[in-house]
């Protein structure tokens, strides 16, 4: 299931789809024995990008769930539907764009409460049009570029800042990315692969590198972030 070495075990010898078998099977066994321990959630974020194999093995590994305290959290984007939706004992849940109201509060959340000028607020609606994610982003990228000033108790863009806002979140994420230092950058590309969170050792196993160096990159990161 991890992708490990299944050295020469039972199952390092048997076919495709026995070994598809076992991992189906493992799933299974295991939301079987977290859910006697206690209430679990498994959450399967961004499944719009999922292969078709996987799919079907999470389909068949999910079987189970009516019958288990497990709730199972699945997230993608419109447009693709999972294969489990036909389930009558599921729900789906539509989320909406944010609009200009709460997306600006999200913004001044982000600043700390402070509020925001007009033009700032009018442009942060503009770029981001309700995508909560686009609105953290941009906001701390204009932090750390030093394109936001305080003045009469609002923050606002610096002078020429308006044409210098990114129109994209790929391209918000692109500039703060290059802002790191190239130990740093490194390493957050090798972290995104492991997710929004992760233990240090497995990213240093990835990495292939001791975790005492990678304090100094992920201080780093944790700085820009901040």
């Amino acid at each position: 299931v991890l992708g490990l070495p299944i050295g020469h075990s039972v199952v390092a010898s048997a076919g495709a789809q026995a070994r598809r078998h076992w991992v189906i099977r493992s799933l299974r066994l295991l939301l079987g024995a977290l859910s006697v321990r206690g209430p679990t959630m498994l959450a399967l974020e961004d499944l719009h990008w999922v292969d078709e194999s996987s799919a079907e093995v999470l389909t068949e590994a999910l079987a189970d769930v009516p019958g288990l305290r497990v709730l199972v959290l699945a997230s993608q984007r419109p447009g693709w539907s999972a294969p489990w939706s036909a389930w009558g004992w599921t729900d789906r849940l539509t989320l909406h764009t944010l609009g200009e109201a709460d997306g600006t509060r999200l913004a001044q959340a982000v600043l700390g409460g402070l509020t925001l000028a007009p033009e700032l607020a009018r442009h942060v609606a503009e770029r981001a049009a309700g995508n909560p994610f686009f609105v953290e982003e941009l906001l701390r990228a204009l932090q750390e570029a030093g394109e936001l000033l305080t003045q009469q108790g609002q923050v606002a863009l610096v002078t020429g800042a308006a044409r210098r806002l990114p129109t994209t979140l790929t391209e918000v994420l692109l500039a703060r990315l290059d802002r790191l230092e190239p130990e740093a950058r490194s390493l957050a590309q090798v972290a995104s692969v492991l997710g929004r969170t992760f233990a240090v050792r497995l990213l240093a196993r990835v990495a292939g590198q001791e975790v005492a160096l990678l304090e100094p990159p992920l201080a780093g990161c944790r700085r820009e972030r901040d």
